[in-house]
Order: C-alpha cells, then sequence, then structure tokens
C-alpha cells in the first residue's frame, strides 16, 4: 500500500460533534458582533450628493461626454488607530 494511501486502520481526522458545533456557533456570533458594530455603530456622511446626482444625469448619454469623471473618498479611522495603541 502507498504511504500516503489511507487505510482502515488510519481514517481521515475529523473532529468531533461538539467541537464542530462549538466552532459553527463561535463563528455565527463573531459574524453577528461584526456586523452589530459595522451597522450599529457606524454613520455615513454624504456631502455634496444632490451636486454629485446631478452631474451624473447630465452624463447619461455617452456619445456627448467629452471628459471622464474621477471621483475621490475620504476617509478617517479613530476606533482602529485607538485598538492597535491598546494592543501594543
Amino acid at each position: 500500500m502507498r504511504e500516503g494511501a489511507m487505510s482502515a486502520s488510519n481514517p481521515p481526522f475529523c473532529p468531533s460533534l461538539p467541537w464542530r458545533t462549538t466552532s459553527s456557533m463561535l463563528m455565527g456570533v463573531t459574524g453577528a458582533l461584526s456586523r452589530a458594530f459595522l451597522y450599529g455603530l457606524n454613520n455615513m456622511e454624504v456631502t455634496g450628493l444632490d451636486k454629485f446626482l446631478e452631474i451624473l444625469d447630465k452624463r447619461k448619454d455617452v456619445k456627448a461626454r467629452d471628459r471622464g469623471l474621477i471621483t475621490g473618498k475620504e476617509f478617517y479611522v479613530f476606533l482602529a488607530d485607538d485598538m492597535l495603541m491598546v494592543a501594543k
């Protein structure tokens, strides 16, 4: 028998049911906490939305465009910096 082949005396490793259940629950809780943090503690502020939508409406005709449109975003991350400082 080849060295890498499985035999009846050497079955593949399979974690126990309690381990798999706990792992699945932990992944679910982690996902729920992440979602709560992202949607519950975050607020979004849009500045100049009316003007931006007006520009997009003017550019609907592809053949009439003579220049490209470049957009940018600015964001500040305060909490992540604080968390990194606590972790050190």
